[in-house]
C-alpha cells in the first residue's frame, strides 16, 4: 500500500507534465493571401499541435476562394463557412497560401500541360479543369542528355511559339484556356540504333478491301483508278469511310462521300464508321459529287504564292459549297466578315482544304442553321458564329484517327450502338466509372442474352449530355436507357446537364463522327472554342489507320485488362474534391437542359432510368458518409427534379476502399463484379427481364 502511495503523486506529476508540455508544444502556421482575399488579424499563429489554424477572411465581392496551399501543396483539407478557413490537425509549422478569384459565368478552365521530348514537366495541380484564378506552378525536368530551353505558350519555341520564360520552374495565373509548353533541346541525348518500322500483316480473313470508285472523278495524280484502302475487321464491325485528304478530285466539284451506288442513296460521309451490306470481303464505294458555288460569288485575297482567302460571299444561294481551289488556288482560310450578316444563307459546306475560319467569319447569319466541316481546321472560335444559330454540325475527317487509346472506345460503343438496333439493348451512359466498372459482357450473361448491352462511359471529363444527347436519336421502343451522372470537380463540371463542352468531347468522337450531328449544338456552349482546342492536340498527335484499337478494351468497349482483386480499406484514390450527397451536385441551371434530353429519350419509347455509379465512402464527405438522412434526402431530391424514373439505392453504391483500384472511381476485378451484379438486380426489381446471378 505505501508503494502505491509513493508511485501515485509521481504519476499524477508526469501526466500533469505531458499534458503541460503538449498545451507548450506550439508551431508557427503563416496565412498568406492571393488574388483580392485578405487576412484580418495576425496572420502568424501559434498553434498547439494536433489542434486547427483559424484564419478570419476579407473576401472582395465578386470573388470567391479558388485554391488553397499548404506549404505550396495543394489541399483540400480545410472548410470555409462565413469567411472563416479552418485547417485542422496542424502538427508541424507550415504556410497557408489562400487564393482567391472573380467569379465568372465559366467556373473553370483547362489547364493542358505538355513537353516537347526531352523532358516532362510536373506541376502541384492535375491537368484538366482548374478554377478560374487558379496559380499554377509548373517544373521542368530534362532527361539525361537534354537541355530545357524555355517556356512558351501554345506553340513550341520551334513552330513560333513566344518565350515565356527561361527558368526550370514558373507559376502562371489561370485565367483562360491554357496550354503551355516545356521546350527541350534533345541535340545531346545519345542516338538509338533506329530499326525499320515492322510492316503491318494481315489475316485474310480479316481484311476487308474497299474500292472507292471516283465516279466521274479524278485521282489527284490524274489517274482514273479506283482508291484500294485494306480494314482489318479483327476488332472493328463497322468500317469508316476514307478522309478527305485531297486525294479525290473533280473539277467544279466538292466530295460530300460516298455511296454503295454510283448514282446515290445513302450518304457515307468521310470519317464516319458505315454499315456493310453484304459480308463479303471486297466492297465498291462510290464518290459522291456536288457542284461547288459558282466561284465568281467570292472575292478573294492570296493568302501565299499557292493558295487564297475568301474575304467575302457575294451571293444569295440558301445552300453554299464552298470551291476546293478558285483561280487555280487552294482555298485556304476564310476571313473575318466573309458571310457577316448574309440573311440568306442556310447551309455551309466548308471543304477540307481549309484550316482556319477568323472571328467575325459567319456573324449575324440569321438563317444558318447546318455547318459542313473537316478536322483540318485549326483555327475556329465561337466568335467565327456569334449570332448565327448553327444547330447541325457535320464533323468529317481530312485525316485518318490520331487516337488508338481509350478514347477510342466512343467507336465501338456506337458501333455497337446501331449494329444491335434489332435488339432490345440496356445503354449505360456515364463516365469512367462504368468504362472501368460496368462488364456488358457478364451483363449480357446475367438477363440470359435478352438484352444487348451497351456501356456509353468513358470519361467524365467529356461532356455525358451530349454523348446522352447523341445516344438518344437511335433508341427504339423496348430499350433501356441507364443514366448514371458522375460528381465531378466542386460545380459538377461537364457532366450533371452542365452545356458546356470541353475539349475532350470532340477526342471520343473522332474515331465516330456520325454522332455530332444527332446533337443540336444551340443548345451547348463553348461548341467550336472546345473544337478549336481538340484540334491543336489533334494535329501534334501521329496519324494511326482508322482500324486501329486499344488493346485495353474487349469487344464491348468496356476496360478488360487485369485490375488489381482488392485494395486495402482505407484505400483514398484522386477525385477533384470530396463526394457530397446534395442538390448541388446536380445544379438547379443545369436541369433544365439535363431533362429536355430525358424527355427526348422517353418520346422514343425507351425506359429511362436513373442509377449511381460507384463511390469510394473514403472520398465521401464525412458528414455525408452513411448519413441516412442525408442518403434519403438527396435520392428525395432526384425523384423530384430528375425527368427519369430511379431503380438504384445510393446506400448501395458507396463502398469500401478495398474495392477501389487507381480513382475513387474506378473498381478492381471484384468490385467490377458485384456493380454489375448490383445493376442487373435493380434492373430486375424495376421490372426488366429475369436475372440470374450464379
Amino acid at each position: 500500500m505505501k508503494k502505491i502511495l509513493v508511485w501515485l503523486p509521481l504519476l499524477l506529476a508526469v501526466l500533469l507534465l505531458c499534458s503541460c508540455s503538449r498545451n507548450l508544444f506550439t508551431l508557427d502556421v503563416l496565412a498568406q493571401g492571393e488574388g483580392g482575399v485578405l487576412i484580418e488579424g495576425d496572420p502568424l499563429q501559434k498553434v498547439p499541435y494536433g489542434e486547427e489554424a483559424v484564419f478570419t477572411l476579407r473576401i472582395p465581392k465578386g470573388e470567391s476562394v479558388v485554391q488553397v496551399f499548404a506549404d505550396d501543396v495543394l489541399t483540400d483539407a480545410y472548410t470555409l463557412e462565413n469567411n472563416v478557413l479552418t485547417m485542422p490537425d496542424i502538427t508541424s509549422p507550415c504556410t497557408i497560401r489562400i487564393v482567391s478569384g472573380v467569379e465568372k459565368k465559366r467556373e473553370y478552365w483547362e489547364a493542358d500541360i505538355h513537353g516537347t521530348g526531352g523532358g516532362s514537366v510536373v506541376s502541384n495541380v492535375q491537368q484538366g479543369p482548374v478554377a478560374v484564378g487558379s496559380r499554377v506552378t509548373l517544373t521542368a525536368i530534362p532527361q539525361d542528355g537534354a537541355k530545357f530551353i524555355g517556356w512558351s505558350e501554345r506553340f513550341p519555341l520551334r513552330s513560333g511559339g513566344e518565350l515565356l520564360s527561361e527558368e526550370e520552374q514558373l507559376t502562371v495565373e489561370i485565367t483562360e484556356f491554357t496550354f503551355i509548353i516545356a521546350n527541350f533541346d534533345t541535340s545531346g541525348i545519345p542516338k538509338k540504333e533506329e530499326k525499320p518500322a515492322p510492316v503491318p500483316t494481315y489475316k485474310t480473313e480479316n481484311t476487308l478491301t474497299i474500292y472507292y470508285n471516283i465516279n466521274g472523278g479524278d485521282l489527284i495524280n490524274g489517274s482514273k483508278v479506283a482508291l484500294e484502302t485494306t480494314f482489318d475487321t479483327t476488332y472493328w464491325d463497322m468500317p469508316v469511310a476514307r478522309e478527305d485528304d485531297g486525294k479525290l478530285t473533280r473539277d467544279g466539284y466538292v466530295l460530300l462521300g460516298y455511296s454503295y451506288s454510283p448514282d446515290g442513296g445513302e450518304l457515307l460521309r468521310p470519317g464516319y464508321r458505315f454499315l456493310r451490306q453484304t459480308d463479303e470481303k471486297i466492297i465498291m464505294l462510290y464518290c459522291v459529287w456536288q457542284k461547288e458555288t459558282d466561284p465568281s460569288l467570292f472575292t478573294v485575297s492570296d493568302f501565299n504564292d499557292t493558295s487564297v482567302q475568301i474575304d467575302k460571299y457575294n451571293g444569295t444561294d440558301p445552300v453554299v459549297y464552298i470551291p476546293r481551289k478558285i483561280g487555280g488556288k487552294k482555298v485556304l482560310r476564310i476571313a473575318e466578315g466573309a458571310f457577316a450578316g448574309n440573311e440568306h444563307v442556310t447551309e455551309v459546306h466548308i471543304t477540307s482544304s481549309i484550316n482556319a475560319i477568323e472571328d467575325g467569319a459567319f456573324t449575324d447569319c440569321p438563317s444558318l442553321a447546318t455547318i459542313t466541316m473537316y478536322d483540318a481546321i485549326q483555327k475556329v472560335s465561337d466568335a467565327s458564329f456569334a449570332g448565327s444559330p448553327v444547330k447541325t454540325l457535320r464533323l468529317c475527317a481530312a485525316t485518318t484517327s490520331r487516337f488508338a487509346n481509350s478514347y477510342t472506345s466512343f467507336g465501338k460503343k456506337f458501333e455497337r450502338l446501331v449494329t444491335t438496333a434489332d435488339q432490345k439493348r440496356i445503354v449505360v451512359v456515364s463516365g469512367s466509372s462504368k468504362y472501368w466498372g460496368l462488364d456488358s459482357d457478364y451483363m449480357e450473361e446475367l438477363f440470359g442474352g435478352e438484352y444487348a448491352v451497351v456501356n456509353y462511359g468513358t470519361s467524365v471529363g467529356m461532356n455525358i449530355l451530349f454523348f446522352l444527347e447523341g445516344v438518344t436519336s437511335y433508341l427504339k421502343e423496348g430499350d433501356i436507357l441507364v443514366y448514371c451522372p458522375e460528381q465531378y470537380g466542386q460545380n459538377a463540371h461537364h457532366t450533371n446537364g452542365n452545356p458546356e463542352l470541353p475539349s475532350t468531347t470532340y477526342q471520343g468522337i473522332s474515331t465516330s463522327y456520325n454522332i455530332v450531328e444527332r446533337v443540336d449544338m444551340t443548345r451547348y456552349t463553348r461548341v467550336f472554342d472546345a473544337y478549336e482546342e481538340f484540334s491543336f492536340t489533334h494535329h501534334q498527335m501521329n496519324s494511326v489507320s482508322w482500324d486501329a484499337y486499344s488493346s485495353s478494351m474487349d469487344r464491348y468497349g468496356d476496360y478488360s485488362k487485369f485490375r488489381q482483386e482488392l485494395n486495402f480499406p482505407d484505400y483514398l484514390g484522386t477525385t477533384m474534391g470530396q463526394f457530397r450527397f446534395d442538390k448541388t451536385r446536380i445544379p438547379s441551371r443545369f436541369l433544365p437542359n439535363m431533362n429536355r434530353v430525358l424527355d427526348a429519350a422517353a418520346e422514343t419509347g425507351a425506359a429511362v432510368l436513373f442509377s449511381f455509379p460507384p463511390h469510394n465512402q473514403n472520398a465521401v464527405l464525412p458528414e455525408h458518409l452513411h448519413n441516412e438522412e442525408v442518403y434519403d434526402s438527396f435520392m428525395a431530391f432526384i425523384d423530384e427534379n430528375v425527368h427519369a424514373r430511379r431503380i438504384s439505392d445510393l446506400r448501395n453504391f458507396v463502398h469500401e476502399g478495398q474495392y477501389f483500384d487507381d480513382s475513387d472511381y474506378h473498381l478492381g476485378a471484384v468490385g467490377r463484379k458485384f456493380h454489375t451484379e448490383q445493376l442487373a438486380r435493380d434492373l430486375m426489381a424495376a421490372g426488366f427481364g429475369t436475372v440470374v446471378i450464379p
